[in-house]
């Protein structure tokens, strides 16, 4: 759906190729984004089970 939009502008307009180019840009932008907050997690996750293990283990 999204595609033939554009297909259908990019050939006519500089402006449609312009606004493609800027969709592009944003989405990957979006997504390092969300990359990196989830490797964030993953890491603070980690972080919480290694300290959850010493505070268990440590006062045995």
């Amino acid at each position: 759906m999204v595609i033939s939009i554009f297909t259908h502008v990019i050939p006519n307009s500089e402006q449609g190729l312009i606004f493609f180019i800027i969709c592009k840009v944003f989405f990957f932008l979006f997504f390092v984004s969300f990359m990196s907050l989830f490797f964030l997690l993953l890491l603070f996750s980690v972080w919480l089970n290694t300290l959850c293990f010493h505070f268990l283990f440590g006062s045995m």
